[in-house]
């Protein structure tokens, strides 16, 4: 009778261990925000921001097309889905570990042995069985699984971020794309203006009221424009190259797609910031971080758990036929009992793994605490360059205006005998950089716009469209028209 009462008593005590050996689901990390934004709404949001399809308040139908066909094509993108799929079969092995294991098998065989031409066949038969498993008392099973699952979760906002960063890129991409081919417009334009002054000044030197000087400066003028237009074109080219590589196709194809003419779009739209405390639920770098962190929770538990005994029950059947000469026998065994095994001396290895486990914890508190931070920043940044930027591109129109009639005049002056050619060539310089000036303050405030809906997380949770079969039994350009988004809403909120 001692075996059963030693065996009790030290389930007994296993079981008062256990309830000591785990720990609850760490409380969600907390950190210290300001109400609102330094130059951001006042006003709570009036709508989830991580559904919003903000890209469409440009007004934009094939920046639209190229961001469905990249949601199912980019190859980022795909890349986090399938760590998702790789983070979900790992979360069902760490349930099954410690689910019921049931091994069976089963022989047969026929023999023959024969001493002076005597002897008979024999046939034998088995079936076996064993049964085992390994009982969670201490919790390192459900803190496995806690960690699994919180992995799983951060392996899901990973596919938002990924896809937050993919929306970023392909925009400021594409408004690059569409400012350098405003650019190269404008610098044609400036070319054509000052060939015309060219012109002018030629036709003045033969009747005697220019100088070759004169000539000569048009010329530059001339020369100086011819000269600024291919940056602008092998910027545009490298735009193209970079969108073909975000879509995983050829630039080719996206000349293809981006060709005819399309102006530079325009914020036309207010972004609702909501308040500092939005970022920590929108935002899927900080919910990813967050998981994180509670996967480096439940790694304390595991590593807890080992410092006390293990359990585990054990099962065995075993099922036997023999038939020889016409006799039968048969023979069943089977047996079932615990077993623990607790840890003695292990040279304080597994104390130390508690420690490194709660060190770790520590470090990526810190680190969601620091995405928190930067987050915050990132809006306040993107805030600022957008209500600067807006103010900038009004007083770039101002100039453009006042540019065009001070070469207007100044052409006058210099047709009626009045004016100097150099007076003509500064203000048609003047007037080519301010419009240039114009278009990249258009373009930056469209880029800063673009930085601020990310930075709050406004799109991260579009729906992905389903993948693609294969692409021979979908053409890339069938993709996009059925790719699945979530409703727009109205721009802006």
């Amino acid at each position: 009778m001692k075996s059963p009462v030693l065996l009790a008593s030290l389930l007994s005590i296993s079981a008062v261990l256990a309830a000591c050996a785990e720990t609850r689901n760490p409380p969600r990390p907390t950190t210290n925000l300001t109400d609102r934004f330094t130059t951001g709404s006042v006003q709570p949001m009036r709508e989830d921001i991580t559904l919003l399809v903000w890209w469409r308040a440009f007004d934009d139908p094939v920046l639209d097309a190229l961001i469905r066909r990249g949601m199912v094509e980019n190859v980022s993108i795909q890349q986090a889905r399938h760590r998702l799929d790789i983070a979900r079969l790992r979360e069902v092995l760490a349930t099954s570990t410690y689910l019921p294991q049931i091994q069976a098998g089963a022989s047969a065989s026929r023999a023959l042995d024969r001493v002076d031409g005597q002897g008979a066949p024999q046939s034998s038969y088995g079936a076996s069985a064993t049964f085992s498993m390994l009982v969670d008392l201490f919790g390192g099973g459900r803190a496995a699984r806690r960690e699994s699952l919180a992995n799983t979760s951060a392996a899901a906002t990973d596919v938002e971020l990924v896809r937050l960063a993919f929306l970023a890129d392909l925009a400021a991409t594409y408004i690059d794309l569409r400012f350098n081919e405003q650019a190269i417009s404008i610098s044609r334009a400036n070319l054509a203006s000052s060939e015309k002054t060219r012109s002018l000044t030629e036709d003045m030197l033969e009747t005697g009221t220019a100088s070759n000087l004169d000539t000569a400066q048009a010329q530059a003028l001339v020369d100086d424009a011819k000269a600024q237009i291919p940056p602008y074109e092998r910027n545009r080219q490298q735009a193209i190259n970079h969108l073909a590589t975000l879509l995983g196709t050829t630039n080719v194809e996206i000349a293809r797609l981006t060709q005819g003419k399309s102006k530079q779009p325009r914020l036309t739209h207010r972004v609702e910031t909501g308040f500092p405390a939005d970022l920590l639920r929108n935002r899927p770098d900080i919910r990813r971080e967050e998981r994180l962190l509670a996967a480096a929770a439940a790694r304390i538990d595991v590593a807890r758990s080992q410092l006390y005994p293990a359990l585990s029950l054990n099962g065995t059947i075993d099922v036997a036929r023999l038939i020889a000469s016409g006799l039968t026998a048969s023979t069943t065994s089977w047996g079932f009992g615990p077993s623990l095994l607790a840890p003695i001396f292990e040279g304080g290895r597994l104390r130390r793994q508690v420690d490194i486990q709660t060190a770790e914890t520590r470090i990526q508190y810190l680190r969601w605490k620091d995405t928190v931070f930067r987050a915050v920043e990132e809006v306040e940044n993107a805030l600022v360059a957008l209500n600067r930027g807006q103010a900038e591109t009004e007083a770039h129109r101002r100039k453009v205006a006042s540019y065009g009639t001070a070469r207007d005049l100044a052409r006058e002056s210099y047709i009626g005998g009045t004016g100097l050619i150099l007076d003509i060539l500064e203000a048609e310089r003047s007037l080519g950089e301010a419009r240039l000036d114009l278009a990249e303050s258009v373009r930056a405030n469209a880029i800063a716009a673009i930085r601020l809906h990310v930075a709050i997380g406004s799109g991260s949770a579009v729906e992905l469209p389903a993948p693609a079969p294969s692409p021979n039994a979908a053409p890339a350009a069938k993709l996009a028209t059925h790719a699945k988004i979530a409703t727009p809403t109205k721009a802006g909120g």
